[in-house]
């Protein structure tokens, strides 16, 4: 019997920590080796339930709008880097495990790549709370890439 692996769409959620840096070289090589798309997904904590602002009130919260900023300039360089590779980029305001899980399932996500930690994990043996979170509720397979992996480097 051969098993065959149809991937699609791979969300790979990112904290932009070096641990995930690490992580998107893997995502991105999987995506170019099944010419799957990659979902990057980044979630921004906000202290308001972000989306039900105005414009106007949005203006209030300045280090929220710098990070999205951020998230986008990050988003940007990766997809001129990787213009062979169909990506979508998305930004969530929620708690990160369970919009990570939502992503999934709202767009038929067939694989999920994440980092083991962000940079403020505290011990290399215990998964991220983000990561334990997607692992508990997602119904798609996870792929977790733990931290600092020497046989990876440079662009893939």
């Amino acid at each position: 019997m051969v098993l065959t692996v149809m991937l699609k769409r791979i969300l790979f959620p990112t904290d932009f920590s070096s641990n995930s840096i690490q992580t998107e070289k893997i995502a991105l090589d999987i995506a170019g080796k099944y010419n799957a798309s990659l979902h990057i997904f980044h979630s921004v904590q906000a202290p308001v339930d972000w989306v039900k602002l105005s414009i106007d009130e949005e203006q209030n919260y300045p280090e929220i709008i710098e990070k999205i900023k951020e998230a986008r300039s990050r988003f940007d360089e990766v997809e001129k880097t990787y213009d062979n590779i169909d990506i979508k980029t998305f930004i969530g305001f929620n708690v990160a495990g369970e919009d990570i899980v939502k992503h999934a399932d709202d767009n038929d996500i067939d694989l999920i790549v994440i980092g083991s930690h962000g940079d403020s994990g505290f011990k290399a043996t215990v998964p991220g709370s983000n990561t334990r979170k997607v692992l508990e509720l997602s119904d798609v397979p996870v792929l977790v890439v733990k931290r600092k992996n020497p046989n990876i480097s440079g662009q893939v």
